[in-house]
């Protein structure tokens, strides 16, 4: 990946590259330049130490290559261009760091489960074919790519729901268009899970346990999962399918915001709605650093086929040390061929928080993007 800080003339353009990667310079002119090389150890640009060449060059740079000058291609047309987004987490991360060609900056987004648009303005209307997208720690999971030539009617050319971050290399037919929109609509925030979490009696540790983010901050076990609009609260609930084992269902790790709320009783509640009349219940397992581990099998009550039900537990929870290890399970209906809707999942301490872990403030909103290629 060739990495660019911010400074530049007409004639240099500073990059690390790793072997196998391509130059890409950051133009907006189109027209034939002559490349010209040379390696040096002083940033003041002036006699280089190793020089790649013509002999003959005056200005201590050596072309080296100039029969008539080389066409650039990749011209990145993304390189300070004109960015606008729909939130930002602080003004440390404005959206304009999307194009400075700087990765040491980023824009980041509120922390918010509302979708996010980010809008590049190229400044005049280009021939595009590729979009690159460098994501930070929290990146889009489920984002849509959209060109216009207007600012009033664009067309997608690229989506997906299952980008996992980094590098994202987007490829179309090429195109003509101005403007440039990013709808992010669901994130996937892979940082510490207890950061912007502050431990107190009678708060829902679960992360999106109401699923109106998707399925960002769960896996699935056994299953397949998909968002459903028949949803007990709000506009979302999780549909699980396709359970190869009677224990396939939605896992999600909780072992930071354990250790921040300590041991103690807790009180796990969901709402569920299943294909045929079934027992739910939901597993965890917690593995302290000071003891071998514990499994909790809950059985939460039993559903009627077709209607929501609401099914609630106590149990105390116990380990020794520092919890290392834990994950929640839900839900378990004991049949494989159940399908299965769940919503808001809660599990909260009902005794004081005796935890060791302090809290941790948030250092960037749901999503955070790096830079953006265009060309």
């Amino acid at each position: 990946m060739s990495k660019v800080t911010p400074s530049m003339d007409n004639k240099t353009e500073y990059k690390s590259v790793t072997l196998a990667s391509p130059l890409k310079f950051s133009k907006h002119n189109e027209g034939k330049y002559k490349l010209a090389i040379g390696l040096f150890t002083s940033k003041d640009l002036k006699n280089p130490d190793v020089k790649i060449g013509n002999k003959e060059q005056t200005d201590n740079w050596y072309t080296a290559y100039s029969p008539d000058g080389i066409a650039l291609e990749n011209v990145n047309y993304a390189a300070f261009a004109s960015v606008t987004a729909s939130s930002v987490f602080s003004d440390k991360f404005s959206a304009q760091s999307i194009t400075d060609m700087d990765y040491t900056s980023a824009w980041s987004s509120a922390v918010t489960n509302e979708p996010q648009t980010v809008n590049i303005d190229l400044g005049k209307e280009r021939e595009l074919s590729t979009v690159e997208l460098y994501w930070g720690q929290n990146y889009a999971k489920q984002y849509r790519v959209l060109l216009s030539s207007d600012n009033e009617n664009f067309k997608e050319v690229y989506a997906t729901s299952t980008s996992d971050g980094g590098k994202d290399y987007i490829g179309f037919e090429m195109q003509k268009a101005r403007y440039i929109r990013l709808i992010l609509e669901s994130a996937d925030q892979s940082g510490d899970e207890s950061a912007g979490f502050e431990a107190k009696q009678g708060v829902n540790i679960l992360r999106n346990g109401d699923f109106e983010n998707g399925l960002n901050s769960w896996t699935m076990s056994d299953c397949t999962a998909e968002i459903s609009s028949d949803a007990h609260g709000g506009t979302s609930s999780a549909r699980v399918a396709a359970r190869t084992s009677d224990l396939g269902c939605l896992k999600q790790s909780i072992a930071a915001r354990l250790n921040q709320t300590g041991t103690g009783k807790y009180e796990v509640s969901g709402w569920f709605k299943a294909s045929h009349n079934a027992l739910a219940t939901i597993s965890m397992h917690i593995k302290g650093s000071e003891d071998w581990g514990n499994d909790y099998f809950i059985e939460l009550g039993e559903l009627k086929a077709g209607e929501w039900t609401k099914l609630s537990a106590v149990l105390d929870v116990q380990w020794k040390g520092k919890v290392s290890y834990a994950h929640i399970s839900a839900p378990d209906t004991m049949l494989s061929e159940i399908e299965a809707l769940v919503d808001d999942l809660e599990m909260k301490k009902l005794e004081p928080v005796s935890g060791e872990i302090e809290f941790k403030p948030i250092t960037e909103g749901s999503y955070t993007l790096l830079e953006a290629f265009a060309y």
